[in-house]
């Protein structure tokens, strides 16, 4: 029985104002300047998101983009064969350097083989690409600009004549340098993967007959709306991780390879590729080089192109053929005419177009990505590097990846997907089982088989699936390692919420969409705020207090010592502790490759964490030294005697920084021996919840003399919170020169 449309008994109330309000700025007829508009929009909320975030959420954003990025400008830098060699910068001073393994992991060939028969042999040139290593330049480059040009900056600083100037850098440069990274990247990584998220959904609610028709619904709303609030982009995306460069790359290739997913195929006349599918293919090509596992995305992406390339209008073969048949003497146009097979009336399959797009666009634009990578890759490293060919030989031949945690095969289908998601799942389920059913109701195959939309979410399901199952492989998985899938889900879930709407009863969409907004603000919005402010906001605060504690000395030729006697890479360390003027140099403890594969070897942070106290007195003194000295007179300050410090491996620092239960172990060596006092103690992270109580105070080790002590922090009078602290250590001002 046919039904009959609503538009054609009553006219279509208009759009609920929050649609509208967001329409104005985002119509996809209304040409650049309102896409401009949109995308400046965006940029202004991604800077605002990147200003919020106070917190760590994986070392690798400092260690893997910062302080590499800081290592070539600011600091010193590593030849060859992996020695540290002085930065040449003439006009500034060398600040210090922290590569960690991934950047300094090297080839050393055998003394029998010569360097001409390295550089003859291809065999030597591919150990040393996959024993190089595995790290890329390329998605650090935007952060190695932005360090240049903060150098320049500080030199026409220290050249100028204003004292204010000069002081307001000398007191805020290590924020410049810390935060003015993740503030670019907020509108060259976060906002372009948003504004391509809403393209992708608007090309396919132009697609959808049904939803394009309805007004008072938008797919394309939906998923900007589900981007901008989602969680997990608010907390990673515009963090600067290697991972949020590869997804600005898919999500962006996407976009630009808009026609050869998502529309009906047309067929080629003059076998040439559009320009912007070129572009597409050489971001793969670079989002490879940075992270190989990007493969898992972009094959199936190039398959797609391909194989929807080869499907040609029947009416396009016909009226084509008869025009080459026409022509004389044109044998090639004949034999081009025959070898198109017919499929199923409407599609015929030209088997030479799909083999033409798969490798003269798909294959030769990404291998053009790649070598300009591995360009980029050379000029940086001095030397030819495939930082990808390494990590694949790291990560998967040699298994090493394990070394840093392990989870099961599955992890990502019920812990990963589900986490990032979030309040999005249900929706992204619905409209997967839609599409199952679909797909089992109708085996046929053609093109024009199913609505272009429901083809085109399936699209989006092929890149997702073998990105996941890869991924899957691997027995080391971060929550992070989905993040260049998460827009493609959140396309999906938009599309269904679209959906929903849609069925609902006109006058009751516009109370819908606001309870849905809502809804969806408080499901996202308060764990980000906690995540994003609270949780593992240690490592932060405390290089800002030991960058405002040493900015207020006056700068010298001697360098401020640190040592972080934390966990593997538990904070940054020279990106975050810049001071024009003042050289800082850090001690953190190794957690490389080397040791934790050895049996043999224990890593020194593994070595400080079982026992403090017999790794301080190794690191810092001769065990019958240390253990038999104590400062009788507390008021002395010359508290270190000449004996003691004979036998003293390591220098004492400046500062030591140590977690807050490590600390109680060995406060009376840093107090006594060491001659440290108590400066600070820096908030980490919650440790506990319990019922309020009245003056709750805890104290760790209460029976010691020196212990400390941390209020709890009361909510709403019923909750008492106990954070988790970092403790910081000043040298007493006997050894500390001001």
């Amino acid at each position: 029985m046919a039904m009959t449309k609503p538009s054609d008994s009553k006219p279509v109330l208009p759009r609920c104002h929050l649609i509208t309000s967001i329409d104005r700025f985002a119509d996809a007829r209304g040409g650049k300047p309102k896409i401009i508009l949109l995308f400046l929009i965006i940029c202004l909320y991604r800077l605002a998101n990147a200003w919020v975030i106070r917190t760590q959420f994986d070392p690798d954003e400092y260690w893997q983009t910062l302080e590499p990025a800081y290592c070539m400008v600011f600091g010193s830098s590593y030849q060859n064969d992996g020695r540290l060699i002085e930065s040449d910068n003439a006009n500034s001073l060398a600040y210090g350097c922290a590569l960690t393994w991934e950047w300094t992991r090297r080839w050393m060939p055998s003394n029998t083989t010569t360097i001409s028969d390295q550089r003859k042999n291809i065999h030597m040139h591919l150990l040393q690409a996959m024993h190089g290593p595995i790290r890329s330049y390329v998605s650090i480059l935007p952060t190695y600009w932005y360090y240049l040009a903060c150098r320049s900056f500080f030199e026409w600083v220290k050249r100028s004549s204003s004292v204010r100037l000069k002081y307001f850098v000398h007191q805020h440069a290590s924020r410049i340098i810390s935060k003015g990274p993740a503030l670019l990247h907020a509108v060259i990584v976060a906002a372009p993967t948003d504004l391509s998220i809403w393209m992708i959904a608007c090309r396919l609610e132009n697609l959808d007959s049904i939803l394009n028709r309805d007004q008072s619904t938008s797919w394309a709303f939906w998923a900007l709306f589900f981007s901008l609030t989602s969680w997990f982009h608010g907390y990673a995306l515009i963090r600067t991780y290697a991972n949020c460069f590869e997804t600005a790359c898919l999500a962006l290739g996407i976009v630009l390879l808009g026609p050869e997913l998502f529309d009906k195929p047309q067929g080629h006349t003059a076998h040439q590729h559009r320009s912007k599918a070129k572009v597409a293919f050489v971001l793969g090509g670079l989002s490879a080089c940075v992270r190989f596992t990007s493969l898992a995305a972009w094959i199936p992406l190039g398959l797609t192109v391909a194989i929807r390339s080869g499907f040609i209008r029947s009416a396009f073969v016909n009226s084509g053929a008869e025009n080459l048949i026409t022509k004389k003497n044109d044998r090639s146009a004949k034999k081009e005419s025959t070898k198109r097979i017919s499929f199923s009336g409407e599609y015929f399959i030209n088997f030479k177009e799909m083999y033409r797009t798969l490798f003269g666009l798909c294959a030769f634009y990404g291998a053009v990505g790649i070598m300009l990578g591995c360009s980029i890759d050379r000029i940086m490293y001095g030397f030819w590097a495939i930082p990808s060919l390494g990590n694949f030989h790291f990560n998967v031949l040699l298994g090493l990846g394990s070394l840093y945690g392990t989870h099961p095969f599955l992890w990502y289908i019920y812990a990963g997907i589900p986490a990032i998601c979030g309040a999005l799942l249900p929706l992204i389920i619905w409209d997967v089982y839609a599409l199952s059913k679909i797909l089992f109701k109708d085996t046929t195959i053609t093109p024009n088989s199913q609505p272009v939309s429901t083809n085109a979410r399936i699209l989006l399901l092929v890149v997702i699936v073998p990105y996941t199952m890869l991924h899957s492989f691997s027995e080391h998985k971060e929550f992070r390692f989905l993040l260049p899938i998460l827009p493609l889900l959140i396309v999906v879930a938009g599309h269904q919420m679209a959906q929903l709407i849609h069925t609902i009863p006109t006058r009751r969409k516009s109370l819908t969409v606001w309870i849905s907004s809502i809804a969806c603000l408080f499901l996202n919005f308060p764990h980000l705020v906690y995540l994003g402010t609270i949780h593992q906001r240690g490592p932060i605060a405390l290089n800002q207090f030991l960058a405002d504690e040493i900015s207020t000395k006056t700068p010298r030729d001697e360098p401020i010592n640190i040592h972080f006697l934390m966990s593997c890479h538990s904070a940054p360390l020279y990106s975050h502790l810049h001071i024009p003027g003042i050289r800082i140099r850090a001690w953190h403890l190794d957690c490389s490759p080397d040791c934790r594969s050895r049996h043999d070897i224990v890593c020194e942070s593994d070595a400080f964490l079982d026992d403090p106290l017999t790794f301080i007195i190794d690191a810092y003194g001769n065990d019958n030294n240390i253990g038999s000295k104590v400062c009788n007179n507390k008021e002395n300050d010359q508290c270190i005697d000449k004996q003691c410090e004979e036998h003293r491996s390591k220098e004492i620092p400046n500062f030591i920084v140590v977690m807050q239960d490590d600390a109680v172990k060995i406060e009376k060596i840093l107090f006594h021996v060491l001659g440290m006092h108590h400066v600070a103690s820096i908030r980490h992270t919650i440790k506990s919840l319990s019922w309020h109580r009245k003056k709750y105070t805890i104290c760790e080790n209460p029976s010691s003399e020196t212990a400390f002590c941390h209020d709890a922090v009361t909510v709403l009078s019923l909750f008492d919170i106990d954070f988790e602290h970092i403790e910081v250590y000043q040298q007493s001002n006997c050894a500390m020169i001001n």
